[in-house]
């Protein structure tokens, strides 16, 4: 997921007890220690409907498998609900205008016929439809986690990218550019490839770009919408193998101090820069979405060393 969740502040009171209890738990003496989980080698999903049951206490519940997901198992609230657990309040997300309050606890989830102890987090509204909530490949037990189209796709080619972790935002592939580093992540839920706005100045000024055409709305978490609109590029980048040329940039979010440009009205105008308000998160992030996953025929995440194995079209449409 994009980090819309991420408030940038330190960690509350509540959140802190809830990774002392976890540490704590593996502390000789503190409680009784449980043996290393083992880990399974492979877990084979479709990638058109990536899902796994997942018992927590006597629940059982359905999880959609992502990419894009943080270093928590995130519940809808009705899911949360049903548990027979102690979450407590804390921390909590501003998206755009709209403030989500989050709850979390720390239990053991059992996957695969194996118990690990995870941070299980609800906010106020829906994070997944047609699931009870979602889960990142990381925190399963299996050294692969192998996604797999049953149709195939044509003209494949393999791809294989060191991948980086963040708590907050996920798994990403780690891109330099003339003018700074960017994170690009995969979703293989969400319908377009969407940029934050740091990540679209980035590569504006990196590649030559322009803001073009009007404003949009886009629903890049929980159902809350926010502004974007196109950047079309000079020269095309490549992300995670990807050839892009034109992008959605959410050009109100995690902006810092970096200046989208704005296309000039007439020929012969000079190129404005769009100022933001002062204080924002930059968090330069690119999210591949359908648009470009539906050309895989395979992803494979792997646990260690932590990487990404990409079977795809990527010469194909769209650019």
């Amino acid at each position: 997921m994009l980090p819309d969740q991420v408030t940038g502040r330190p960690l509350s009171k509540g959140r802190q007890v809830l990774v002392a209890a976890a540490i704590m738990l593996s502390l000789p003496g503190c409680a009784p220690r449980p043996q290393t989980p083992r880990i399974l080698p492979e877990l084979v999903l479709d990638i058109a409907d990536p899902w796994i049951e997942a018992r927590i206490g006597e629940t059982t519940l359905r999880l959609r498998v992502d990419l894009d997901r943080r270093n928590t198992v995130e519940l809808n609230p009705a899911a949360a609900d049903r548990l027979a657990l102690p979450f407590q309040v804390g921390g909590g997300a501003l998206v755009g205008r709209v403030r989500l309050n989050e709850r979390s606890v720390v239990a053991p989830v059992t996957i695969g016929g194996i118990a690990v102890p995870l941070t299980l987090s609800a906010f106020d509204r829906d994070c997944c439809a047609a699931t009870d909530g979602a889960i990142g490949p990381d925190l399963l037990p299996y050294e692969r986690v192998r996604f797999v189209r049953s149709g195939g796709v044509t003209g494949t080619t393999e791809r294989r990218f060191p991948l980086t972790r963040s708590d907050e935002a996920g798994l990403a592939v780690a891109t330099p550019t003339p003018k700074g580093e960017v994170f690009t992540g995969f979703s293989l839920g969400y319908s377009g490839t969407l940029a934050t706005a740091a990540a679209g100045a980035i590569l504006a000024e990196a590649y030559g770009g322009r803001l073009i055409g009007g404003r949009f709305e886009v629903a890049p978490a929980f159902g809350v919408s926010r502004p974007a609109q196109r950047v079309v590029l000079d020269r095309e980048v490549e992300l995670a193998g990807f050839r892009v040329k034109d992008l959605s940039v959410r050009i109100a979010d995690f902006r810092g101090n970096h200046a989208l440009p704005r296309e000039p009205a007439t020929a012969g105008e000079i190129l404005v820069k769009q100022r933001g308000p002062r204080g924002q998160t930059a968090w330069p992030a690119i999210l591949i979405g359908r648009d470009r996953i539906d050309r895989c025929a395979e992803i494979l995440f792997e646990r260690a060393p932590l990487a990404v194995m990409l079977r795809c079209a990527f010469a194909g449409d769209p650019q």
